[in-house]
C-alpha cells in the first residue's frame, strides 16, 4: 500500500484536524457550498490524508479523483481554528499545499485521473492543454 511521504506539509496536521473536528473550514469551502458533502471540504481531505498516513487507505485512482474536488482557493486555512491556535508558533494548516502535494505524488505514481493525465500529455506533446498544433491555435 502506497503512502504519502511524511514530509508533506506537516505530518501532524491531519492528526490535529482529526482531533479538533470543528469543520469550520466547510463554511467557506466552495465545494461544500455547492455539494453539501463533507468529504469535499478541507476536513475531508485531512481525514483522507490521516487514513493514508496510518495505513487504512492507499493511493489509488479513486483517491486521485477525490482530490479533484478542491479548487485550491485557500479559504479553508483562514477559517481553521487549529491554524488560529498555531499562528503563534508560525504554522498554518495549509490544506491547498497538502492537496497539491498529494496530487503530485499520485501523478508521479501514474494514478492521476484520465482527464488530468490527458491534459498533461497534451502539454508535453503539443505545448498546450488542447492537444492541437500551435499553428491551428493562432
Amino acid at each position: 500500500m502506497s503512502k504519502l511521504a511524511e514530509s508533506i506539509v506537516d505530518a501532524d496536521h491531519p492528526r490535529i484536524c482529526m482531533e479538533c473536528r470543528c469543520k469550520f473550514c466547510r463554511d467557506d469551502c466552495v465545494q461544500y457550498i455547492e455539494t453539501r458533502n463533507d468529504a469535499y471540504t478541507a476536513y475531508g481531505k485531512m481525514v483522507a490524508a490521516y487514513a493514508n498516513q496510518i495505513g487504512h487507505i492507499g493511493l489509488s485512482k479513486e483517491f486521485a479523483e477525490f482530490l479533484t474536488y478542491c479548487c485550491l482557493c485557500g479559504r479553508c486555512k483562514y477559517r481553521c481554528t487549529s491554524t488560529l491556535g498555531m499562528i503563534y508558533y508560525g504554522k498554518v494548516m495549509d490544506v491547498p499545499k497538502l492537496v497539491m502535494e498529494m496530487r503530485a505524488k499520485l501523478t508521479e505514481e501514474g494514478k492521476a485521473p484520465p482527464d488530468v493525465r490527458d491534459v498533461l500529455e497534451n502539454i508535453v506533446r503539443w505545448g498546450n492543454p488542447y492537444g492541437v498544433s500551435k499553428s491551428i491555435l493562432w
